[in-house]
């Protein structure tokens, strides 16, 4: 596993630095799945991925550029069948590029398959907002504001 040397890391928090999609899912399932583990129900303790950025993940087994439809159902797809020994289903954060017409960029398939669509802005005064696009779970008319 190659872990960013200039970043801190240690057992309950790893970063990962790679944009070729089976590695990437080698390296989860390495992390999260480590040969020498005891099952121990009482321990289940909840795990957070977060990827950023999907625009960038390639499959090494297409011939499709990084963001095109077919890499990210791909990733996506890895994403979502994810399984951890003794585990519950992990959390999984998705980062992706928006455009300037605040628009998640390239295909709309990422939009469909995930869950929950949040834009984070930067407002001209400086104030950071939160806009909900698509919520699978609850309205999807609401701002939040904050001034950090």
């Amino acid at each position: 596993i190659r872990v960013a040397p200039e970043l801190i890391h240690n057992q309950n928090f790893k970063i990962l630095c790679e944009t070729i999609l089976e590695k990437i899912k080698d390296a989860i399932s390495q992390i999260l799945n480590p040969q020498s583990q005891t099952p121990n129900p009482e321990n289940q303790e909840q795990t957070f991925i977060i990827l950023d950025s999907i625009n960038a993940v390639k499959s090494g087994k297409t011939l499709s550029p990084p963001g095109s439809p077919s890499n990210i159902i791909k990733t996506l797809n890895m994403l979502h069948n994810l399984r951890i020994q003794h585990s519950p289903k992990p959390t999984t954060l998705i980062i992706a590029h928006a455009n300037k017409q605040r628009a998640i960029a390239g295909p709309l398939t990422l939009q469909h398959m995930v869950d929950i669509v949040l834009f984070f802005n930067i407002e001209k005064d400086g104030s950071r907002t939160i806009s909900t696009l698509k919520n699978r779970f609850a309205e999807t008319n609401t701002k939040t504001t904050t001034n950090l």
